[in-house]
């Protein structure tokens, strides 16, 4: 979550400048179809297709990269474990929620918008997964 903190703000800001329509509307469908999720497994590969998403929409190789590496800690079992563990319905509702938000503030091409949000999702996973 450190790392994720570190990146991802700075992440959606690039994505903000860069995005084309194309992006949006896949990061928009990656939202819909999490919130269409039967199960927090599946939930749970949305959400990170989603973050994978806003990475795509930097055209920058090495956060792309990074982003990847993140993702693929994410499919380790002691985080599988944390998320499946705090993945309560209301938090699934508030992650949900936050998605959009941040997809509208990348739409308004708002990019102290765009990182403000990304930090307060991170924040609020980071308090539901560990506590604090």
């Amino acid at each position: 979550m450190e790392v994720r903190l570190l990146i991802e703000p700075g992440m959606g800001e690039l994505a903000v400048m860069r995005a084309t329509q194309s992006d949006l509307d896949h990061i928009e469908k990656c939202i819909k179809r999490g919130e269409a999720a039967r199960s927090w497994r599946e939930f749970e590969r949305w959400d990170a297709k989603f973050h994978e998403a806003l990475a795509q929409a930097t055209k920058n190789r090495a956060v792309i990269d990074i982003l990847q590496s993140i993702n693929s800690i994410r499919d380790q079992t002691t985080w599988s474990n944390l998320k499946k563990k705090s993945l309560t319905p209301a938090n699934r509702k508030t992650y949900e929620r936050q998605h959009r938000t941040i997809l509208g503030t990348l739409r308004k091409r708002d990019a102290k918008g765009t990182r403000a949000r990304i930090s307060r999702h991170l924040l609020s996973v980071r308090g539901n997964l560990l506590g604090y």
